[in-house]
């Protein structure tokens, strides 16, 4: 299900650095340090670790490597400096549609990662944890304080 010739909706790198003003920029590039512990890249792993919106162990194990895997670009099992700023400059930026054509992005893996098509398995997964996330709690406020802070 889905749309050939799929894409992925983040904007390139020159262009990410452009929509942001140079204090912008440097302030993504500290919190990129701050949040990479001073190393190159984010792993998975440290990753699952930030502040999260929502604050379920379902998530973590399910949404966040999916969410990870659409910002890594560059399909190097990291996310560097470079894929950082193209993913805040994205979220600050873009329209609905760009919004779900991410979500897309996010469930179109398999066997034909990238086809523009979602099998029913993937669609199903979707809906599942749209489902979830719908009927998670109230969101901690500091957690909400984090992620607010780098994408608004």
């Amino acid at each position: 299900m889905g749309n050939k010739g799929s894409f992925n909706p983040l904007p390139k790198y020159e262009q990410a650095y452009q929509q942001l003003t140079l204090s912008d920029a440097a302030d993504l590039k500290s919190k990129f340090r701050d949040l990479s512990e001073n190393a190159e890249t984010i792993s998975l792993d440290a990753f699952c670790r930030l502040p999260s919106v929502l604050n379920s162990t379902y998530f973590r194990k399910y949404i966040f490597p999916k969410f990870f895997a659409a910002l890594d670009f560059k399909k190097d099992s990291v996310l560097d400096q470079e894929e950082f700023m193209c993913a805040v400059a994205f979220f600050r930026s873009s329209s609905l549609d760009d919004h779900i054509r991410f979500l897309f992005l996010m469930y179109d893996t398999g066997k034909v990662s990238g086809s523009g098509y979602l099998p029913k398995e993937n669609l199903r997964q979707l809906i599942i944890d749209s489902m979830i996330a719908a009927q998670k709690e109230e969101v901690p406020l500091q957690n909400m304080e984090f992620w607010m802070q780098l994408f608004v």
